[in-house]
């Protein structure tokens, strides 16, 4: 699984460009706007593809969420924490309507130790981070994990190959692609190769 993470600003025609990145075949699309408010998002998801919005999960403003019938929202490491006993009943309460949960983790060793069944787990800083200045990676290696880990950070056609290795189960780009003049290229070249280096384990 390839996901492709929102860009943190507002860009340009974002919506033309997620949509064309949906038409180029993303599978997973994580909006995730920190400084964003509810009807900026709002108005966000109204400018993409209603076909598309089952493959579109929420980092805030969950009620989005059934509002337009997307694929689920994703738990920051803080709200997951902050959550304390009620994590259980609270990742169970969207999977239970059908709905996807996936959350954020900075330790391999706290992934292994989650009891929690979430849809995938998002760990980071695999490598430096593109977008983010001196966030350094930490290479964690996956192989021996059962659980669907998905690495963040860094994640560039040079470092790909290099996280297949490492075990990862899927990938999340963010500054590769909106760091990027073409967004719309820098994701067909980042595909091919994800695929190409997918077939090779």
């Amino acid at each position: 699984m390839l996901i492709i993470i929102s860009s943190e600003s507002r860009i340009t025609a974002e919506a033309e460009h997620i949509n064309q990145l949906f038409q180029l075949g993303m599978e997973c699309f994580h909006l995730r706007k920190p400084m964003g408010t509810e009807e900026e998002c709002r108005i966000l998801i109204k400018g993409i593809e209603k076909k598309y919005h089952r493959k579109i999960m929420l980092h805030q403003y969950f009620d989005l969420c059934t509002e337009f019938h997307l694929k689920g929202i994703h738990l920051k490491e803080a709200f997951r924490r902050g959550l304390g006993e009620k994590e259980h009943a609270y990742v169970q309460s969207y999977q239970e309507k059908g709905f996807c949960v996936s959350s954020s983790f900075h330790s391999y060793l706290e992934v292994e130790a989650c009891a929690i069944s979430y849809d995938y787990f998002l760990l980071s800083p695999v490598f430096d981070s593109i977008s983010k200045k001196d966030y350094k990676g930490s290479g964690f290696d996956v192989i021996d994990s059962k659980k669907r880990i998905v690495g963040l950070g860094g994640i560039s056609k040079k470092t790909i190959p290099t996280a297949v290795n490492l075990g990862f189960k899927g990938m999340a780009v963010l500054g590769a692609v909106w760091k990027s003049e073409d967004p719309a290229g820098s994701f067909k070249e980042l595909k091919v190769c994800y695929k190409f280096n997918k077939l090779q384990v």
